[in-house]
């Protein structure tokens, strides 16, 4: 169990605690040194999510190929300096729960007086959107890239190239106020 506030004056909601469940695994294999693979997932649940939402699956898969121990670069007499090259790619889903506490159910804030028939009550209003499908915000992640290198280390140099894509991101952090333009 994780302790979280946000210390926002007034936010009852903010200091309670909130609980995670998760599991995850990871499976590694490699062939002669020289070709590798990697898969991994994490199955998290999470009670900032309303029943049915709770739960998010996130694998990743990596793959990896070490061409300096093919056989073909370490007979070249020509790329005697080259001590190391990799090449690698990875595809994996991450999730996220670092959102307001419990955004699916609604939240009343006393003190919202109104008036009816000349008369002033004291009354209650919904001071937050709310939305019960909201889920686990997602990053998919692709990369691809190598790993070198040369002259025994005396230099290396590596690149990745990376793609991002966010899905499923969280609106609920906002009030009814500012989703619907009024002051």
């Amino acid at each position: 169990m994780r302790e979280y506030n946000d210390n926002v004056p007034g936010s009852y909601i903010a200091a309670f605690a909130h609980k995670n469940q998760g599991i995850a695994a990871r499976a590694t294999y490699s062939f002669r040194d020289t070709y590798f693979i990697e898969g991994n997932f994490g199955y998290n649940g999470s009670e900032n999510f309303s029943p049915g939402h709770k739960f998010g699956f996130f694998p990743s898969v990596a793959a990896g190929w070490r061409i300096s121990e093919e056989q073909f670069i370490k007979e070249n007499e020509q790329l005697h300096w080259l001590s190391g090259l990799k090449i690698k790619a990875s595809w994996g889903r991450l999730g996220n729960q670092d959102i307001t506490n419990y955004p699916y159910q609604t939240v009343y804030e006393l003190g919202q007086n109104y008036s009816y028939g000349g008369t002033v009550y004291q009354g209650a209003a919904v001071i937050k959107a709310t939305d019960p499908t909201i889920k686990w915000e997602e990053t998919e992640t692709i990369d691809a890239g190598f790993e070198s290198i040369l002259w025994n280390g005396l230099l290396g140099f590596n690149a990745v190239i990376r793609h991002n894509t966010e899905c499923d991101v969280d609106k609920m952090g906002e009030t009814v106020k500012n989703i619907l333009g009024i002051a």
